[in-house]
Protein backbone atom coordinates (compact mmCIF):
# COMPACT_ATOMS: atom_id res chain seq x y z
CA UNK A 1 0.00 0.00 0.00
CA UNK A 2 3.00 2.61 1.17
CA UNK A 3 4.57 1.76 -2.63
CA UNK A 4 0.99 2.69 -4.20
CA UNK A 5 0.97 5.96 -2.52
CA UNK A 6 4.54 6.95 -3.54
CA UNK A 7 3.64 6.16 -6.81
CA UNK A 8 1.16 8.25 -6.72
CA UNK A 9 2.93 10.98 -5.25
CA UNK A 10 5.48 10.78 -8.07
CA UNK A 11 3.28 11.09 -10.88
CA UNK A 12 1.48 14.06 -9.36
CA UNK A 13 4.67 15.49 -8.63
CA UNK A 14 5.84 14.94 -12.41
CA UNK A 15 2.21 16.30 -13.59
CA UNK A 16 3.03 19.65 -11.78
CA UNK A 17 6.17 20.34 -10.72
CA UNK A 18 5.36 24.38 -10.25
CA UNK A 19 2.68 23.74 -7.75
CA UNK A 20 4.35 20.97 -5.82
CA UNK A 21 7.69 23.08 -5.75
CA UNK A 22 5.94 25.86 -4.31
CA UNK A 23 3.91 23.94 -1.71
CA UNK A 24 6.89 22.20 -0.46
CA UNK A 25 8.77 26.45 -0.46
CA UNK A 26 5.87 27.48 1.75
CA UNK A 27 5.89 24.63 4.53
CA UNK A 28 9.91 25.18 4.11
CA UNK A 29 9.19 29.11 4.96
CA UNK A 30 6.35 28.03 7.55
CA UNK A 31 8.75 25.52 9.54
CA UNK A 32 11.90 28.84 9.16
CA UNK A 33 9.76 31.42 10.95
CA UNK A 34 8.18 29.57 13.45
CA UNK A 35 11.37 28.07 14.34
CA UNK A 36 12.88 31.69 14.33
CA UNK A 37 9.68 32.81 16.33
CA UNK A 38 10.87 29.93 18.91
CA UNK A 39 14.26 31.27 19.03
CA UNK A 40 13.66 34.82 19.49
CA UNK A 41 10.93 33.79 22.10
CA UNK A 42 13.70 31.98 24.41
CA UNK A 43 16.61 34.22 24.12
CA UNK A 44 14.41 36.79 25.24
CA UNK A 45 12.99 34.89 28.27
CA UNK A 46 16.61 34.44 28.98
CA UNK A 47 17.77 36.16 32.67
CA UNK A 48 20.41 38.73 31.39
CA UNK A 49 22.32 39.10 35.01
CA UNK A 50 21.32 36.06 36.15
CA UNK A 51 24.56 36.98 39.06
CA UNK A 52 22.32 39.74 40.48
CA UNK A 53 18.84 39.29 39.45
CA UNK A 54 17.87 38.36 43.33
CA UNK A 55 19.74 41.96 44.01
CA UNK A 56 17.70 44.34 41.50
CA UNK A 57 14.27 45.39 41.33
CA UNK A 58 12.56 47.66 39.69
CA UNK A 59 10.02 50.12 41.33
CA UNK A 60 6.61 50.94 39.76
CA UNK A 61 4.22 53.62 41.60
CA UNK A 62 0.51 53.73 40.68
CA UNK A 63 0.09 57.68 40.82
CA UNK A 64 -3.65 57.50 40.05
CA UNK A 65 -6.45 56.29 41.62
CA UNK A 66 -8.04 53.01 41.70
CA UNK A 67 -10.73 53.66 39.90
CA UNK A 68 -8.80 54.60 36.70
CA UNK A 69 -8.59 51.71 33.59
CA UNK A 70 -4.95 53.19 32.95
CA UNK A 71 -1.91 50.57 33.44
CA UNK A 72 0.95 51.65 35.85
CA UNK A 73 3.37 53.76 34.42
CA UNK A 74 6.62 51.57 33.72
CA UNK A 75 8.89 55.05 34.53
CA UNK A 76 9.40 57.18 37.45
CA UNK A 77 9.15 60.68 37.20
CA UNK A 78 12.39 62.79 37.84
CA UNK A 79 10.79 63.78 40.93
CA UNK A 80 9.57 60.43 42.19
CA UNK A 81 12.90 58.93 41.52
CA UNK A 82 14.61 61.64 43.89
CA UNK A 83 12.88 61.42 46.29
CA UNK A 84 13.08 57.36 46.11
CA UNK A 85 16.76 58.42 46.38
CA UNK A 86 16.78 60.15 49.64
CA UNK A 87 14.92 57.17 51.58
CA UNK A 88 16.35 54.53 52.88
CA UNK A 89 14.25 51.86 51.73
CA UNK A 90 17.59 49.87 49.58
CA UNK A 91 21.27 50.37 50.63
CA UNK A 92 22.50 50.76 46.93
CA UNK A 93 20.26 52.47 44.33
CA UNK A 94 20.55 54.16 41.16
CA UNK A 95 18.04 56.53 39.61
CA UNK A 96 17.06 56.15 35.57
CA UNK A 97 14.23 58.08 34.20
CA UNK A 98 13.06 59.03 30.74
CA UNK A 99 14.34 63.11 29.19
CA UNK A 100 14.03 64.32 26.31
CA UNK A 101 15.90 67.61 24.52
CA UNK A 102 15.94 69.33 20.99
CA UNK A 103 18.20 69.01 17.94
CA UNK A 104 19.27 71.77 15.81
CA UNK A 105 21.78 71.10 13.20
CA UNK A 106 23.53 73.99 11.69
CA UNK A 107 22.09 72.62 8.26
CA UNK A 108 19.03 74.99 8.02
CA UNK A 109 17.16 71.98 5.53
CA UNK A 110 16.87 70.17 8.48
CA UNK A 111 14.41 71.34 11.00
CA UNK A 112 14.92 71.49 14.21
CA UNK A 113 13.19 67.77 16.48
CA UNK A 114 13.11 66.88 19.85
CA UNK A 115 14.56 63.22 20.67
CA UNK A 116 13.95 61.07 23.67
CA UNK A 117 16.60 59.86 26.13
CA UNK A 118 17.19 58.25 28.80
CA UNK A 119 18.96 59.35 31.73
CA UNK A 120 20.66 57.51 34.91
CA UNK A 121 23.71 57.96 37.21
CA UNK A 122 27.11 56.64 37.62
CA UNK A 123 26.53 53.79 39.68
CA UNK A 124 24.77 51.86 36.90
CA UNK A 125 27.29 50.95 35.44
CA UNK A 126 28.79 49.38 38.34
CA UNK A 127 25.25 47.93 39.10
CA UNK A 128 24.82 45.75 35.81
CA UNK A 129 28.52 44.99 34.75
CA UNK A 130 28.57 47.42 32.07
CA UNK A 131 31.80 48.06 30.36
CA UNK A 132 33.45 50.95 28.43
CA UNK A 133 35.01 50.47 24.97
CA UNK A 134 36.34 53.99 25.51
CA UNK A 135 36.62 56.30 29.15
CA UNK A 136 35.44 55.77 32.35
CA UNK A 137 32.61 56.18 34.74
CA UNK A 138 31.70 59.70 36.16
CA UNK A 139 32.14 61.24 39.63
Amino acid sequence: MFNYYLKLSWLSLKQTPVISALMVLAIAIGIGVSMTTLTIYHMMDANPISSKSEQLFSIQLQTKDESSEDDIPQQLTYQDAMLLRQSDIPTRQIAMYISGFSIQTENTDIAPFIESARATDSEFFDMFDVSFIFGAVWD
